[in-house]
């Protein structure tokens, strides 16, 4: 693959699924310097449902390693889907594990099921506010003291306007006090 070097620093969004060795060093050849894979889960189970590509956590971590050779890589990893098992959560965990071993700092956020897609589709019926879950992916740092509060009423006054705000899992409690033992920073995705 022929490339012609252009003076622009670039990154991108990618599936683990969609890269190889070649396109990676075409693309760093042509400056792109951090590469971002949303790997979702470390769970395959999780991840068949969720994305149904084939794809498993290990291929994520050898198309990581592969990537990792031509440029920088960042991570997206979502907790608290409502089929999630606590096994599947832990799996998760221990990819987790393995990226920060390759001194990657992965983005973790809880589910915001969102209308139009799969999870929506099919849970948006259990979605609970829970303000524990809003304490702990809520940032607690606003302009206005009084903003934090202020979003919350209106995040719970219109459920069907801001349901990436709820959650289905049956476990969130449980995955929760996981997240905060481990000490991960965890966002609602937006």
């Amino acid at each position: 693959m022929t490339v012609e070097r252009v003076d622009v620093a670039w990154s991108c969004v990618c599936r683990v699924d969609t890269i190889d060795d070649e396109l990676l060093g075409a693309m760093a050849d042509s400056g792109c310097h951090t590469i971002y894979y949303g790997v979702e889960s470390g769970s395959d189970r999780v991840l068949e449902r969720v994305k149904g590509t084939g794809y498993t956590a290990r291929h994520a971590l050898e198309v990581i390693d592969t990537s990792l050779a031509h440029m920088n890589v960042g991570t997206f990893f979502i907790w608290g889907f409502p089929f999630e098992t606590m096994s599947d959560f832990d799996a998760t965990v221990r990819i987790v594990n393995e990226v920060e071993q390759r001194g990657i700092e992965p983005t973790i956020y809880v589910l915001s099921p969102h209308p139009m897609t799969r999870v929506y589709k099919e849970w948006g019926g259990d979605l609970r506010f829970r303000q524990d879950v809003w304490d702990a992916n809520w940032p607690a740092y606003l302009s206005n003291a009084d903003s934090r509060r202020v979003l919350g009423q209106l995040i719970r006054a219109h459920p069907d306007v801001f349901p990436g705000f709820y959650t289905c899992d049956p476990a969130a409690g449980e995955k929760l006090a996981a997240v905060q033992s481990l000490g991960w920073e965890t966002h609602f995705a937006d």
